[in-house]
């Protein structure tokens, strides 16, 4: 199998739970897809003049303060459930001409719903990459629970990932 377009984990995890992927490129997919978030991390913040950069935290995904950690991980796993089942519908089976406006129009939807409470991140290296350049060059400073609740931009894709190979399969 080839690349596909591999960008996030959650994506990664799921071709490798319906069987369509080892299990030692999906690792390697991930530590890849993790160094290209850092990577893309890096590119923004040489872009972006110092003020835009701080502006927007470095580009990190946070719980907005009015949200519980509950509703975080929640919005995360559901939302990350629809990508992934639209990505295993109409990219993986077959290529299909409307796999990458599906997608698209899915990312879209997903960000307009939980934007404002977790930034919509669905990718665990999205989420990381930003976070770790952050924490270097500003140490987190100006977000509360910076880290704090990090783990729902694992946890959640990873269980969206489950349930979207669990009802693909």
């Amino acid at each position: 199998m080839g690349s596909g377009g591999h960008f996030n984990p959650a994506v990664s995890l799921a071709v490798f739970l319906c069987g369509k992927m080892r299990a030692i490129t999906a690792i390697l997919y991930i530590i890849c897809q993790l160094a290209g978030g850092i990577l893309g991390a890096l590119l923004t913040r040489g872009v972006l003049s110092s003020a835009d950069y701080d502006s927007i935290h470095g580009g990190s995904t946070f719980l907005h303060a009015n949200y519980s950690w509950h509703n975080g991980l929640l919005a995360e796993i559901l939302t990350t459930f629809f990508l992934v089942h639209t990505v295993l519908l109409t990219a993986i089976d077959e290529t299909k001409w409307h796999a990458a406006l599906s997608i698209g129009l899915t990312v879209t939807v997903d960000i307009l719903s939980i934007g404002h409470i977790t930034g919509a991140a669905m990718n665990p290296a999205r989420a990381f990459g930003p976070c770790v350049l952050w924490q270097i060059i500003d140490g987190g400073n100006g977000v509360a629970g910076f880290w704090e609740y990090h783990f729902m931009y694992w946890l959640g894709p990873a269980v969206g990932a489950f349930l979207a190979a669990a009802l693909y399969r």
